[in-house]
């Protein structure tokens, strides 16, 4: 079974385990994310960092949704460097960035001690039904 996105994703998570091969963990988190642009510009991907989406209520802005990557338009990246594993809490809290805003999948990058990731999906078809109450 092919995921949306999946030839994108699986090129990000190229980048982020040759990253972790190469880094030692216990770095500081910036550092990380200066070595996951550049590795993922090398991979030949489009990297925005710290892209935002405005969240409206009744057509005002109330603020942003910020990922700390945007690549190729479509994939969303959350990057940590914590000691323990990605739980299911912080998955949902990512899924309510996704219901917010146009991306579809994201992933959770962790630098911690053995570097591991977590795939996030919310389609924009369930997103639509969850808005219309259905």
């Amino acid at each position: 079974m092919e995921y949306l996105h999946s030839d994108i994703t699986a090129a990000i998570l190229k980048g982020f385990y040759a990253i972790c091969s190469n880094l030692t963990s216990g770095l500081d988190l910036s550092i990380y994310k200066n070595a996951v642009r550049i590795e993922l510009e090398f991979l030949g991907l489009v990297v925005e960092e710290n892209k935002s989406f405005p969240i409206l209520y009744r057509n005002r802005n109330i603020g942003a949704i910020t990922y700390d990557f945007l690549i190729n338009n479509c994939v969303g990246l959350k990057i940590t460097n914590t000691q323990t594993d990605i739980t299911e809490n912080e998955i949902n809290h990512f899924k309510c960035h996704l219901k917010e805003t146009p991306i579809e999948v994201a992933l959770i990058l962790n630098f911690g001690i053995e570097g591991h990731h977590r795939r996030v999906f919310l389609g924009n078809e369930l997103k639509k039904r969850i808005s219309e109450g259905i």
